[in-house]
């Protein structure tokens, strides 16, 4: 960071018919930094900063149809579905997820209207204060800002080319971290206007006792398969197991049963 000392030589040094003027930059700018950090605090105090996140979870037989309606709800409230994913068995969803965005002033009338869709299996809701944290990002963001205008002017009135590129360097770290800030205040803004709900559908499983026949049967097609193909694998490890020696020992016992016969035919005669 440049140096306070170096701006204030700097400015003495340019305007050296005004000596008293560094002095009072500074004082003024500690005043300015000092106003707007407390007109910030005070503004932000008067409405705290929330963000609000929820999860829900509901078992229900009509998790198509619930889906449908979500995008409905969200837009009634002022909201979007922000994104959505299902999981289906045959025709039919087993299985839906959707994150609603919608205004945080909405967020408890939303998740009660959610609560009626199916059976409750699961609630979280999570509110996150970020009002110091949002004040002190304002405030940072107006200190430097009133430090690149001060820059700027310095800039202006500078007739050394070396201390010209000291500021021109300052000034993009400056405005670096005024980008950065802005960017982190924005987010903030967005979170806070716009609570977000997870939503989760699941379909209940049916009883065993209703499955049907051909249900059944088909499991025991794949079982009997299963094991038809686990017999014909076994006897093929069996026979692979087998060959090398069946290849090593033929031709020794061929060897060995035409010389017993040898042995036996010179025997008789």
């Amino acid at each position: 960071m440049l140096p306070l000392t170096f701006l204030l030589t700097v400015l003495a040094c340019d305007k050296a018919s005004e000596p008293e003027r560094a002095p009072a930059v500074q004082a003024d700018a500690k005043a300015t930094a000092s106003d707007s950090s407390e007109a910030i605090d005070q503004d932000t105090d008067a409405t705290r900063m929330v963000i609000r996140t929820g999860r829900i979870e509901l078992r229900t037989d009509a998790v198509e149809r619930i889906a449908g309606e979500l995008g409905a709800l969200a837009e009634r409230y002022g909201g979007y579905v922000e994104r959505s994913d299902g999981s289906a068995a045959g025709d039919a969803f087993r299985g839906y997820e959707a994150a609603l965005r919608l205004p945080g002033e909405h967020f408890e009338a939303a998740m009660a209207e959610l609560r009626d869709h199916g059976e409750l299996l699961g609630e979280h809701v999570e509110s996150t204060d970020v009002t110091q944290r949002y004040s002190d990002t304002r405030a940072q963001l107006r200190s430097h800002t009133a430090l690149e205008s001060r820059l700027l002017g310095l800039l202006e009135s500078t007739t050394s080319v070396e201390d010209a590129l000291r500021v021109e360097a300052e000034l993009v770290r400056v405005r670096s971290t005024i980008e950065t800030l802005e960017g982190r205040r924005k987010v903030m803004e967005r979170q806070v206007a716009m609570a977000t709900i997870e939503v989760v559908l699941v379909h209940p499983d049916p009883p065993q006792s209703q499955a049907s026949a051909m249900a059944r049967i088909d499991d025991a097609t794949e079982d009997a398969r299963s094991l038809f193909v686990g017999v014909i694998a076994g006897l093929i490890r069996i026979f692979g197991a087998l060959l090398p020696l069946l290849l090593l020992g033929g031709p020794i016992a061929f060897a060995a049963h035409r010389g017993l016969r040898r042995r036996r035919s010179n025997s008789t005669q």
